[in-house]
């Protein structure tokens, strides 16, 4: 059973770029994109926390932290990766996101002076060879396009870091969902209100892909991701969640006919290691 949640949690996060870009052929601003599919997991999560009978109270760190996090975090990193669709394969943004466990363990080594290990070394060496590999991604690939996906790691990474070390830490993960889709939404309505260009998405399509960007992507995933580190552990969970790259890398073949090459599938190759060979330390520490 815990195989099956984190594999299926895997695809449906796989297909999140797959939706994204759908709804952005569709002429929906991406705005919209992150506002609705938010509003929707908000929405979700809550109807979780009651079902469940979770509590809604923090304290005002906490909601200062949730607001943050969730926004700089959570909302920017989908924004990031959303921009990136523009410009770059779906199957390489994700790969270039996916060096956000390294980054996560790059800024744990630098900042909060966790003890660096062979395993770590190793895993910053591969990485980066991995990532200069995956440049070779052959098509229309502009650098903008490589920078605002690994911008998406690093603001993902300080999300994750917000989870180990900010005061929402100890939260239940729907009530963190609730709180920081609610806050992205609200950054957005903001920033539209002031920038006068809110808009519903124009076509039915696109909101079918909002909806299944926001029930399948954003809050059945998180189910079966939080379901399999309850039967699996947070460590092999991780580890198996590594599928979801290769998903959406497969995915965007799929759907969009973006090119292979050797060199493409080695750093693939090497990113995934990397993440798994900091995975493994982490779970030995």
């Amino acid at each position: 059973m815990g195989l099956f949640c984190v594999v299926f949690a895997s695809v449906a996060f796989g297909f999140a770029p797959i939706f994204v870009k759908e709804a952005r052929f569709e002429d929906t601003p991406l705005e919209s994109i992150m506002l609705f599919s938010s509003l929707i997991s908000a929405v979700m999560a809550f109807i979780v926390c009651i079902i469940s009978k979770q509590s809604f109270k923090v304290t005002w760190k906490q909601a200062l932290h949730l607001g943050f996090f969730g926004i700089l975090g959570f909302y920017f990193t989908a924004y990031f990766l959303g921009l990136s669709y523009d410009h770059i394969p779906v199957g390489l943004s994700i790969m270039l996101h996916f060096s956000y466990p390294i980054i996560v363990s790059l800024i744990m080594v630098l900042v909060f002076k966790d003890k660096i290990s062979l395993f770590k070394v190793l895993a910053f060496v591969i990485a980066f060879i991995g990532i200069a590999l995956l440049m070779d991604f052959r098509g229309d690939v502009f650098p903008i396009g490589m920078i605002l996906a690994l911008a998406s790691g690093f603001t993902y990474a300080s999300y994750i870091i917000a989870g180990k070390k900010s005061q929402f830490k100890d939260l239940n993960v729907f009530i963190i969902t609730f709180y920081v889709n609610l806050y992205g939404a609200g950054f957005v309505i903001i920033q539209q209100i002031f920038q006068n260009s809110l808009a519903l998405p124009p076509t039915a399509n696109a909101w079918l892909y909002i909806g299944l960007l926001g029930l399948v992507c954003r809050t059945f995933a998180l189910i079966a991701i939080t379901q399999a580190i309850k039967l699996l552990g947070a460590s092999d969970t991780a580890i198996l969640n590594m599928l979801e790259p290769l998903v959406a890398l497969a995915l965007g073949v799929l759907f969009y006919s973006e090119p292979w090459s050797a060199l493409t599938l080695i750093g693939c190759f090497l990113v995934l290691l990397a993440a798994v060979f900091v995975t493994i330390d982490s779970r030995k520490n």
